[in-house]
């Protein structure tokens, strides 16, 4: 899964969008994804990769789409968006 997920960020980028990329970090109890699932994110549609689904993909498109359009805008490097990286925690 993470292979796709990084030619197809390749392929946004060499068209020149910015996607979002949000990882599943850790998890508890049953899940439909583990640790280390990706999801790539551009204008508030995931392109490819699951987190599971529900609402925690959800607000991972949503936060992984507010993150590439911030590094647009503001066209700071890869640094700079891994120091506003935020943490989506669920109960």
């Amino acid at each position: 899964m993470t292979l796709d997920v990084l030619r197809e960020a390749l392929r946004v980028s060499e068209r020149g969008e910015t996607p979002g990329l949000a990882t599943l970090v850790a998890t508890r109890g049953s899940t439909p994804q583990k640790a280390g699932a990706r999801l790539l994110a551009s204008h508030g549609q995931r392109l490819t990769g699951t987190l599971g689904g529900g609402a925690v993909e959800a607000a991972a498109i949503r936060e992984a789409t507010l993150a590439a359009a911030w590094l647009r805008r503001d066209r700071r490097g890869l640094h700079d968006l891994l120091a506003g990286t935020r943490v989506i925690r669920t109960r």
